[in-house]
């Protein structure tokens, strides 16, 4: 559990930040049993401009050793007519042997002024490691 401030101020010391912009983020993750869950609130309050809201919340449920499920869900707010809307996805993650994990997650984002998009993905991911002596 966390809580974030942030105060720009008159400096523009943060990376595209606008002078005088303030940012308050709370979230909170926690385990019960073999589901995990997070959530995260932002708010954005920008000097000369409307407030942006994001929200967040996601889950992983640990099937077993070899196989878990993931869920999230987005919201942005007040941040442009083409970005605002909700999204989601859902995945389920299958571990092969030697550090491989085989994937398939749907994502939809769905744009409160239209461009609504929808993903299916396969995915094969390989981890691996070495020294160097």
């Amino acid at each position: 559990m966390g809580i974030q401030y942030v105060n720009v101020g008159d400096t523009n010391v943060i990376a595209k930040s606008t002078p005088g912009s303030k940012a308050l983020r709370l979230h909170a993750s926690s385990q019960f049993g073999q589901w995990t869950v997070s959530a995260s609130i932002e708010s954005l309050d920008i000097d000369k401009a409307e407030k942006q809201d994001y929200q967040n919340v996601s889950s992983i449920y640990q099937h077993n050793d070899k196989l878990h499920f993931a869920g999230a869900y987005g919201r942005v707010e007040n941040v442009s007519v083409i970005a605002d809307g909700d999204g989601y996805s859902l995945g389920a993650f299958y571990k092969l042997p030697l550090k491989t994990v085989v994937s398939l997650v749907y994502s939809a984002i769905d744009f409160d002024g239209g461009s609504d998009r929808k993903t299916l993905s396969l995915g094969l991911s390989q981890k691996f490691s070495f020294t160097i002596k």
